[in-house]
């Protein structure tokens, strides 16, 4: 779903919630951290929260800007998790980074990063 298109009531009921976000000037859009300084009406304390990041380049920053984002998570209430190396390879320390359109292996990182999410979603909340 895109920041100028969000849905809250399907956020409302969502367990878990993964922020995705170029990187830009070394951090995530002014328009998600916008977004999430002004959003009211969805309550994110107790939901899992993740990130993940594009960037035109290595070293531009993609990292940094999934700190950032995380931050914005912690403080809105969320239980942060990326699976770290908990789940052997490939290691997602803060959230999987695409450089550009992602080559093969970075795409198959965010696979399975998402699928590592919606395991944790299950084991915390069913």
């Amino acid at each position: 779903m895109s920041i100028e298109e969000v849905d809250n009531e399907f956020l409302t009921e969502a367990k878990t919630v993964i922020f995705g976000s170029p990187t830009i000037s070394g951090t995530f859009s002014w328009q998600i951290k916008q977004w999430l300084d002004t959003m009211r009406t969805v309550k994110f304390g107790g939901k899992l929260g993740a990130v993940f990041a594009t960037a035109n380049y290595v070293g531009g920053g993609a990292e940094v800007a999934e700190l950032a984002m995380i931050g914005e998570l912690l403080v809105k209430g969320m239980l942060v998790y990326s699976s770290g190396v908990a789940d052997g390879q490939p290691f997602i320390h803060y959230g999987p980074v695409c450089i550009q359109d992602g080559d093969e292996g970075q795409k198959e990182r965010a696979r399975i990063f998402g699928e590592r999410i919606a395991k944790k979603t299950v084991e915390l909340f069913n």
